[in-house]
C-alpha cells in the first residue's frame, strides 16, 4: 500500500506541534497557578481583619500578661489570661476569632475558663495599623508564626505546660485548621470547632457570591472538611440548628469528614456568635469537660 506524501515543511510542522502543546500547557498552568495564589492572598486579607479591643481583662478582674509577637518588623498583640491556683500546669486554650471580631469579645469565656482553671490566649491577626483598615495585611504563614510564638512562650512561662487546646469560632476554624499542618505539636491534646462553615468556596458559592467558571477554578484553601481530615487529636465540634450564617449541614459535613475521634455538640436555639455573650453555661460547659477529659494529668 502506497504511504501517503509528507511533504518536508509538513513534518516539520508536525515535530514542531507538540512543543507548541507543551508550551501552551506551561503557560495555562502557570496562569492557574498564578490565579491560585492571587486569590489565596485576596482571601487572606479578606479574612485576617483586625478590629479594636476596647476592653482590657482587668476590666472584669481578669489576671492577665500582654504579649508583643515580632517578626520581621511586624507587631501582633496577645493576651494570655491566667487560671487563678498555684498550679503552674493548667490547660490553656489558643482562641482564634471569627472574621471582624477582637480580642475584647472572648472576656466572657475566658473569664468562664479561668474559673474552671483553665488559661487562654487570645490574639490579634494582624498589627495594630490593620485596624485603621477594612482589610488585613497579613499573610496566613505569618499568623502560624505568631501561634508558634504563642506556644513557645507558654512554654517559657511555664515550662510545665503540656495540655494546649485550639479553639476557634466561625471564619477562625478556615485559619485554625489551614495552619494545623504547620502549627502541630506534641503540646496540642485536642481541637475545638464552634460555628464553622464546610469551605469558604461553598459558602460563597451558597450566597451567589461565586460564579460557576470562578468556583471550578478556585483553590482549595481555607476548606474546613479538608483540613479537619488532617487533625490527629479528639475533635469537639459545636454548631446551632438556628446558626443562620454557617448552616448546621456544614457542621454536619466537617463532622462526617472527621478521621479522628469526635463529639458532635449541637444546639437548638442560639444564634451565630452567641458563644461571645455572658452566661453560656449550656456552650461553655462542654468544651471544659472535653479540655478536662483529654489533659493529661
Amino acid at each position: 500500500m502506497q504511504q501517503p506524501f509528507i511533504s518536508g515543511s509538513s513534518r516539520l510542522k508536525m515535530k514542531k506541534l507538540p512543543v507548541v502543546l507543551v508550551v501552551l500547557f506551561a503557560i495555562l498552568g502557570g496562569t492557574y497557578l498564578g490565579f491560585q495564589r492571587y486569590t489565596e492572598k485576596v482571601m487572606d486579607r479578606i479574612t485576617l481583619q483586625v478590629t479594636p479591643a476596647p476592653t482590657r481583662p482587668s476590666a472584669i478582674g481578669l489576671k492577665y500578661r500582654e504579649l508583643t509577637l515580632t517578626q520581621r518588623g511586624r507587631t501582633v498583640k496577645a493576651w494570655i489570661v491566667t487560671a487563678p491556683g498555684k498550679s503552674r500546669a493548667h490547660p490553656v486554650v489558643v482562641l482564634f476569632n471569627g472574621r471582624g471580631d477582637n480580642r475584647s469579645e472572648w472576656l466572657c469565656f475566658q473569664q468562664y475558663l479561668a474559673s474552671n482553671g483553665i488559661a487562654s490566649v487570645s490574639f490579634d491577626y494582624g498589627p495594630l495599623a490593620d485596624t485603621l483598615c477594612p482589610q488585613g495585611s497579613s499573610h496566613l504563614a505569618q499568623v502560624g508564626g505568631d501561634v508558634k510564638t504563642i506556644l513557645d512562650t507558654l512554654q517559657l512561662l511555664h515550662p510545665k505546660t503540656e495540655n494546649v487546646f485550639l479553639l476557634a469560632h466561625s471564619v477562625g476554624n478556615a485559619v485554625m485548621l489551614q495552619l494545623y499542618p504547620a502549627i502541630d505539636s506534641p503540646l496540642i491534646k485536642g481541637v475545638i470547632i464552634c460555628n464553622a462553615f464546610a469551605s469558604m468556596k461553598q459558602w460563597s458559592e451558597q450566597r451567589g457570591q461565586l460564579s460557576p467558571l470562578v468556583a471550578a477554578l478556585f483553590p482549595v484553601y481555607y476548606d474546613n472538611t479538608v483540613g479537619v481530615q488532617r487533625v490527629t487529636q479528639p475533635i469537639l465540634l459545636l454548631h446551632s440548628r438556628n446558626d443562620r450564617v454557617n448552616l448546621f449541614s456544614d457542621a454536619q459535613a466537617l463532622y462526617a469528614a472527621i478521621k479522628s475521634p469526635k463529639i458532635f455538640i449541637t444546639f437548638d436555639h442560639y444564634g451565630h456568635n452567641d458563644l461571645y455573650k455572658p452566661h453560656m453555661l449550656p456552650y461553655w460547659g462542654p468544651i471544659v469537660h472535653f479540655i478536662n477529659a483529654h489533659s493529661a494529668k
